[in-house]
């Protein structure tokens, strides 16, 4: 006796159920899949990979070619991911200001300059500084820009390189204490320009930080008088904020773009910190800067007390 044939309605039903499960078990697994991309895009567990191919870059530099390459394009434009854009008469302030302490390599620096190695760093950093204050900044800079009919600056031109260069070195031989080059600040302040590769306000802040800080052992007495009245006379200037950031070799640090675009912070508990001091904003300097790079003249008496103590403490500079 032959068993009964499988009746069509059945079969069917039984095909549209395979079909369901296996729709249900695509569902199941492109669920899972989204959601752990979704997961690996949150910020607070997705790799910087752009950071990281940046970093290992970084690692193969001795901390003299830090010092060297502190124009470098992919730092300043990871650097400046988040900065708000500025204009008017203290947008070149903030520019240099806000920058530098953000610099990769300028972490560095600061986290790895050992007393064996600071004599060399700070000659690197004065000579850099020197090269790229030597002329006037922005008329150099527009000749590049109408050599190539663009309206940006070629990547490797002069200027650029001047303006990623001159306020990081000016913050680092400032936070490394180098109050020996506080004569080559004041000679760079006072060069015949119009416009120099970094703001002569930023500038004046910078030797401000290094004089009312300076060792008095060495000073002779009239120096150590010029000193007193220069502290006395700039007590109302305000003074920079101690803060603690993530260190140079960071995977994850407190400027992502991800996260001033309002993503979840990171949990940066895990990561190396360097203690870095942050300079007052320009809102609490404006009176100091006029246009793109001039000076008001309460900066100018400023400049003019703090050179009579520079004059004194360093005779053989003048």
């Amino acid at each position: 006796m032959t068993e009964p044939a499988i009746r069509p309605s059945l079969l069917r039903r039984w095909r549209i159920g395979i079909v369901l499960a296996l729709l249900l078990l695509a569902t199941l697994v492109g669920w899972r899949w989204v959601s752990r991309s979704a997961r690996d895009a949150d910020p607070q567990t997705a790799p910087l990979e752009w950071r990281d191919k940046m970093l290992r870059k970084f690692e193969g530099e001795t901390l003299l070619q830090a010092v060297e390459n502190l124009h470098d394009v992919n730092d300043w434009a990871w650097a400046s991911t988040s900065y708000p854009d500025g204009v008017g008469p203290t947008a070149f302030f903030q520019y240099c200001n806000r920058v530098p302490p953000r610099l990769t390599r300028v972490r560095r620096i600061l986290g790895e300059t050992q007393a064996a190695q600071k004599a060399e760093v700070i000659c690197m950093l004065e000579g850099q500084l020197d090269r790229a204050c030597d002329c006037d900044y922005r008329k150099l800079s527009n000749k590049e820009m109408d050599a190539v009919k663009g309206t940006q600056v070629p990547a490797d031109s002069r200027a650029l390189w001047m303006a990623h260069q001159a306020s990081p070195c000016v913050y680092l031989l400032t936070e490394l204490r180098s109050y020996t080059s506080l004569p080559l600040l004041a000679r760079i302040y006072v060069r015949p320009y119009n416009d120099l590769a970094v703001s002569r306000a930023y500038l004046l802040y910078g030797m401000h930080l290094l004089s009312i800080s300076h060792p008095r052992k060495e000073l002779s007495h009239a120096a150590r008088k010029a000193l007193d009245e220069y502290r006395e006379w700039s007590k109302f200037v305000p003074m920079p904020a101690n803060q603690e950031v993530t260190a140079w070799r960071a995977r994850r640090e407190e400027h992502d773009f991800r996260i001033q675009m309002g993503g979840p912070k990171h949990d940066l508990e895990q990561e190396r910190k360097l203690t870095l001091r942050l300079w007052p904003e320009s809102a609490n300097l404006e009176w100091r800067e006029l246009n793109t790079n001039g000076v008001m003249p309460i900066g100018n008496e400023q400049f003019k007390r703090m050179k009579a103590f520079i004059d004194l403490a360093y005779p053989e500079s003048k």
